[in-house]
């Protein structure tokens, strides 16, 4: 009877750090929006799809489960000179 015994170690040290950065950089930009009241968002440009943060939710009163983020409703959030700029 042959019985084999396999070993994998993988050193995760770096990737946790890496997340636990990533993490502190996030907190700190979202406490940096929220006291500076300015929000952002990313637009992907293949689907028209805006992707917002939470102090952007909060200035405009409303959330992501009752707002659509698409280019075209986001606009309508914006002043009349600025919505002719963005959509240019």
């Amino acid at each position: 009877m042959t019985v084999g015994v396999t070993s994998l170690i993988q050193d995760f040290s770096a990737r946790v750090l890496e997340e636990k950065k990533s993490k502190t950089t996030k907190d700190l930009l979202e406490y940096s929006q929220s006291a500076a009241k300015v929000g952002g968002w990313e637009l992907d440009l293949e689907t028209g799809h805006l992707y917002s943060t939470a102090e952007t939710y909060r200035i405009h009163d409303t959330s992501a489960e009752k707002f659509d983020p698409m280019v075209g409703a986001s606009v309508s959030f914006d002043l009349p000179q600025s919505q002719e700029v963005i959509t240019r």
